[in-house]
């Protein structure tokens, strides 16, 4: 259907899973830890606010607003810095993609293969009348 010889996608192929781990590397080097240090701070920033509330001559109500917000930043600080589980669902589901991508490289190859075995088959055949 596509007349692509088999080395060509191959190589495309290649490359696209040479991408495809250049990404990941720089996502899980690069980004990762600096959305990580973002969240960090951010919740540092909330928790410093949270305290100034707390420290002021204020109603209980609020008071206990800003102490309930503290309870959850902490809560928050202590998901993000023991919790691994985000990063390892991430690698599964890239390692599923990179699984899927392979299936479909190999589908695609056979499909090529078949058709151009059957090109063959239908050019012996049209020589064989002829001659």
């Amino acid at each position: 259907m596509l007349h692509v010889d088999k080395s060509i996608i191959s190589r495309d192929m290649a490359y696209l899973r040479q991408q495809a781990r250049e990404n990941l590397k720089s996502h899980i080097q690069d980004k990762l830890p600096e959305e990580y240090q973002k969240c960090i701070v951010g919740i540092n920033q909330v928790l410093k606010r949270c305290w100034s509330i707390v420290s002021k001559d204020i109603d209980n109500k609020t008071r206990l607003q800003a102490l309930a917000l503290i309870n959850d930043c902490n809560k928050y600080k202590m998901d993000l810095t023991t919790n691994g589980v985000v990063i390892t669902d991430a690698i599964k589901y890239v390692q599923g993609q990179m699984e899927y991508l392979n299936g479909q490289e190999k589908k695609l190859l056979q499909d090529i293969q078949q058709r151009e075995a059957t090109e063959t088959e239908e050019d012996e055949t049209s020589t064989n009348g002829i001659i």
